[in-house]
């Protein structure tokens, strides 16, 4: 296990907020993200979140004159990562302004949130997948493809930031 860090073996996102055990380490990497939930940036979020918002509903409205059933888990999903990234990165995905909402995108974060139960008690199944080439992804877990096509891109931009 050579270059492996033991730290990196117990827990893949050891570096993130959430899995800082250490109290003061925790309140740095918080005290970084800390003016996105003021209540300045709340306020100024809610423009965003009414956006959204309109759209979703406008959505609605059309598949309720057609007829359509939606299936809810990928609408909500849509919007919500619409609102998350145009606050986060200036713009978004678009994905409400898509016909069936990103859907395929949407079920492959959750296959991917499926497999963070194995990265918890099998870390290097994290590592496997995060150095794993795209052509690996694609052909042996086509479920996660585009989510992994979006890895590292901008969404205002459409291009990779790497």
């Amino acid at each position: 296990m050579s270059g492996i860090r033991s730290d990196a073996l117990i827990y893949p996102a050891q570096n993130s907020i959430v899995a800082t055990i250490d109290h003061d380490m925790h309140r740095k990497r918080r005290n970084t993200i800390n003016a996105f939930f003021s209540s300045a940036s709340i306020r100024r979020l809610e423009p965003i979140m009414q956006e959204s918002m309109s759209r979703l509903l406008e959505r609605l409205r059309e598949a309720g004159k057609k007829g359509e059933v939606l299936r809810m888990h990928y609408v909500l999903k849509a919007c919500t990562s619409d609102i998350i990234t145009k606050y986060a990165f200036g713009d978004s995905f678009h994905f409400l302004d898509q016909e069936d909402y990103a859907t395929p995108y949407m079920e492959a974060t959750d296959v991917f949130h499926l497999f963070n139960h194995a990265m918890c008690h099998f870390p290097i199944v994290g590592t496997l997948l995060a150095k794993a080439p795209t052509w690996a992804i694609k052909t042996f877990i086509p479920s996660l493809s585009d989510m992994w096509d979006k890895r590292g891109v901008s969404p205002g931009k459409r291009e990779h930031v790497r």
